[in-house]
């Protein structure tokens, strides 16, 4: 099964403790934009402040997440983008414009053929593309692992 790591997924690897660390241990083909590294660096004094680690456990942790997941950059998923911001109703001007700031990861998705991994409902607003929270992904990998 192949899934695309959503940013907030991401980030929240960099907690103590994250269930992420194990579910990224199951043999899935995770792949991310490459952008979603420059995000997650845009954002490392949050991150290091709300997960609580250390400047040097963040950058452990990036290094391991960097050998976990395959980050893709946008030269290989940028023909998918028109299709991708074709998924969703553009009636709403507001809601359009916050799906259009997560279009790599659907463009990448339609792109690898692969589902998406999220925390973010706005995701679930098309049915093209299969998307699962932590939730969910927590309990297909209880149910593969028995």
């Amino acid at each position: 099964m192949k899934l695309v790591v959503d940013t907030n997924v991401l980030i929240t690897y960099y907690w103590n403790q994250s269930i992420i660390d194990e579910i990224l241990k199951i043999p899935f083909h995770f792949v991310s934009p490459e952008y979603a590294l420059t995000e997650i660096q845009h954002h490392k004094q949050e991150i290091i402040k709300k997960s609580k680690c250390s400047h040097q456990t963040f950058q452990q942790k990036s290094e391991q997440m960097v050998l976990s997941i395959d980050f893709i950059p946008l030269d290989t998923y940028a023909s998918s983008i028109k299709k991708a911001s074709q998924l969703f109703d553009k009636s709403d001007r507001k809601r359009y414009e916050e799906i259009l700031m997560d279009i790599d990861f659907y463009a990448l998705a339609l792109c690898t053929d692969s589902s998406i991994w999220t925390n973010d409902a706005l995701f679930k607003e098309q049915d093209e593309i299969l998307v699962f929270s932590t939730k969910e992904m927590i309990k297909l990998c209880r149910h593969l692992i028995k």
